[in-house]
């Protein structure tokens, strides 16, 4: 996982200098898969097809740890291509579950782009992601 959305970015940096409140997350965290890049301000492309689940997976977090501090994912994550053609997976964007969504974090996988071809499925390990927050 790369870095923090530039508005929850914004967020933390002011609740910092006291320029304003922190607005907590609503949870749970959901985990999204995309075609594209994502960036600090331009959200990446959902991926879209039979197996992935439009909105993304719910994720439990550990608590952040180490140093440099790491808070990885407890939920093993499991998709199986049923679009009988391929996904290309480069994105990975966390989104809380306000009524309204918003993207916390964003990245991209390493090796990216991973295809999966149909029929195949795509795994994410407990650990696997892991968001850093320096």
């Amino acid at each position: 996982m790369a870095a923090l959305d530039q508005s929850t970015a914004n967020m933390v940096l002011d609740a910092l200098l006291g320029t304003s409140a922190f607005v907590a997350t609503v949870t749970p965290l959901t985990v999204r898969y995309g075609t594209s890049a994502p960036s600090a301000t331009v959200n990446m492309t959902q991926l879209s097809g039979t197996g992935y689940t439009t909105g993304g997976y719910t994720v439990t977090w550990n608590a952040a740890s180490g140093g440099p501090q790491i808070a990885t994912n407890i939920t093993v994550l499991s998709s199986t291509n049923g679009s009988g053609g391929a996904w290309t997976i480069v994105g990975i964007e966390p989104w809380d579950s306000a009524g309204t969504p918003k993207r916390k974090f964003f990245g991209t996988w390493t090796g990216q782009p991973i295809t999966v071809a149909a029929g195949n499925t795509f795994a994410v390990a407990a650990g696997a992601i892991a968001i850093s927050g320096v």
